[in-house]
This record gives C-alpha cells, structure tokens and sequence, in this order.
C-alpha cells in the first residue's frame, strides 16, 4: 500500500492558530469522573444540611450533611490539583495546546482551575463559619459571610465539573485512533456525564 495511505483516508486536517491533533488516549479521563462525582457530593451534602437545619437545628463542623460537602471539596481539588501539576511537568505538547496557562507557568484547563479554587474557598469557608457560629450564634440569613464564601467554592466546583466534561467532549471530535463505534459510545458517556453536571449546577 502507498506510504500516504493513511493520510488519503484521515479526516482533513483542522486549521487555525488553535489547532491542533490529539492521540486518542485509554478513554475519559478519570478526574473527569471524579469532578461530576464531587459535583454530585457537594449538591447532595447542601440539600442535607438544608433538611438538617429545618428538621434537627444547628449542625456542628463535622455533620454528616457538611462530611458530604467536603468530601466533594477534597475530591474535586486533589483531581483537578493533580491534573494540573500532570499537564505541567508530564503533559503532551498537544494537552498543553488544548490547556490554559496560569501565572505564566502552570498549565490547566479552565474546568480544573475553576474546581481548584472552589474546593480552596469551601475548605477555608469551613473553620471560618465554625468560627462565626461561635462567636455570633445561629445565622439570621443565609447570606452570612462564611456561607457566602462557601457559595462562590460550590459555584465555582459546579461550573468546573461542567466546564471539564464539555471541553474533553469537544476535544475528543480532534482525537484519532478510535474506532466509530468507540467514538460514539464515549461521547454518549461524555453527553449524560454534562447533562448531570449541568443539571447539579442549575
């Protein structure tokens, strides 16, 4: 067969300042999974404590509904912290291509940024509102400055998980080395996956 073969039957090349191909890799990215998942933790931990401090009062720093809540902070933070140091110092010219670049050093993307510096303002938010209920007693509002900061880090988890899914769905259409058939199904995966991040943020 012709050495040029495989160029006749590759899908044409994309053009532009931004483009670029990517390997196909293994599949979805796991931080990818674990961003939806903490997502889904920080939704479900927040409906909790709402129902806790209707039904039972005032919960302590350590409640089940906040455990929950943090968890999603701590899964949401380490994935995405380590996907950011992965993509610096081991990343492919083509990831660092498809990534963001932050104080001029590391490379991210806008997804992973947006959850790291969520679960850092939910996880600082903690010992402050502890610290506020202390001092000043029950919430009259719930727009209280602890839980204001804990507002923006759930906001900025919620658009990162949702953020993250839909640029690896879109970048997956510049990939090469899947089958259609595999193609399909990770995009199928890919779809449902946005669909609950952006159902959980709403």
């Amino acid at each position: 067969s012709s050495p040029h073969m495989q160029d006749t039957i590759a899908p044409p090349p994309v053009t532009g300042d931004r483009a670029f191909t990517m390997h196909a890799s293994a599949g979805i990215p796991l931080y990818i999974f674990a961003t939806v998942f903490s997502s889904f933790c920080v939704i479900t931990g927040l409906i909790w404590d709402i129902c806790w401090h209707m039904s039972i009062g005032r919960d302590g720093l350590l409640s089940p509904p906040h455990l929950v809540i943090y968890l999603g902070a701590v899964v949401a933070g380490l994935f995405s912290g380590y996907e950011i140091l992965r993509k610096t110092f081991r990343g492919s010219d083509a990831e660092k291509m498809a990534s963001v670049k932050i104080w001029g050093f590391f490379y991210s993307s806008l997804g992973s940024l947006f959850c790291v510096w969520g679960a850092l303002m939910m996880i600082t938010s903690a010992p402050f509102d502890d610290w506020w209920h202390n001092t000043y007693g029950l919430d009259v509002t719930i727009l209280s400055p602890p839980h204001t900061v804990l507002i923006l880090g759930i906001i900025g988890i919620q658009f990162g998980a949702m953020i993250s899914v839909i640029a690896v769905k879109n970048q997956m259409k510049l990939s090469v080395g899947f089958s259609v058939e595999r193609a399909k199904a990770l995009d199928k995966i890919l779809f449902w996956l946005f669909a609950l991040s952006a159902g959980f943020l709403l």
